[in-house]
């Protein structure tokens, strides 16, 4: 056991570091004693005046350049990979990239990709009921969203309208309800800088239209594959039209109770 020159407290007792010494040479016997009877030594010790462990298997990790290691390791991040990087920054991007009903083009966080004239002369016909279906893509090269289709097609027909491989931003108004809906498609087969584009600009899109429409998107959805935004806002649509039947809205009359049975 080393004993530090710091303190748990001003007033407290000092900051001790637990040094494990246990030869790669060692009977694996005495290995397994000494790794059992370290957790009751520290307990009887005091775990709260231990700040950290050094487990030594040579007498070079128990010198002062080697406890420098140690502290430099503890401390050091996780090796990744590339991709797992990449990983790492779509998950960060799809977290941090809120989509929120009120957002505008002044405060819409994520990626700013300007929408293109063809972009936003699809809104406007979207919003005029000349079209109901707008697909939107990023174009990485000149950081501008793209218009990828634009059409008046039924719910079922929007598979086929779009690249099931690559993500993209769909806009749908469905001819039995005033509500528009965005979905936010990300294939898992598709390219991870495609989806840190997407995630990072998707609350910014969201805002763009929002504001061209002139009203907050209430329907949302992140889904995998085109059908499931299908199958999901079809779901959407049912319970819309459930909670507004007279029926749903109809309390039930009061039901007085029975008189009870005499003894």
């Amino acid at each position: 056991m080393y004993r530090t020159d710091s303190r748990i407290n001003e007033m407290g007792s000092y900051e001790w570091v637990f040094m494990q010494f246990v030869p790669d040479t060692a009977k694996v016997r005495d290995k397994m004693l000494y790794a059992a009877s370290k957790s009751t030594l520290t307990k009887e010790l005091g775990d709260s005046n231990f700040v950290d462990t050094v487990y030594a298997t040579t007498k070079d990790d128990l010198s002062l350049e080697g406890f420098h290691c140690h502290v430099k390791h503890s401390h050091a991040e996780a090796p990744l990979t590339e991709r797992e990087l990449e990983a790492a920054a779509v998950k960060a991007s799809e977290s941090t990239a809120e989509i929120g009903i009120s957002s505008r083009r002044s405060n819409a966080p994520g990626v700013a990709f300007q929408f293109t004239l063809e972009a936003n002369q699809a809104f406007k016909e979207l919003k005029n009921g000349s079209i109901n279906f707008i697909s939107l893509r990023v174009d990485p090269e000149t950081e501008t969203m793209l218009l990828d289709c634009s059409a008046s097609i039924q719910l079922s027909e929007i598979p086929g309208k779009i690249d099931s491989q690559a993500p993209r931003f769909i806009f749908f108004k469905s001819v039995s309800s005033d509500d528009y809906a965005f979905a936010y498609v990300s294939p898992p087969e598709c390219k991870v800088k495609e989806r840190m584009l997407f995630a990072a600009s998707r609350s910014y899109v969201v805002g763009e239209a929002e504001a061209i429409l002139g009203l907050g998107i209430k329907a949302k959805f992140e889904v995998d594959t085109v059908d499931e935004f299908v199958s999901s806002f079809e779901d959407h649509c049912k319970q819309v039209t459930e909670k507004a039947s007279p029926s749903a809205l109809r309390k039930p009359a009061f039901a007085k109770p029975n008189r009870p049975g005499r003894k």
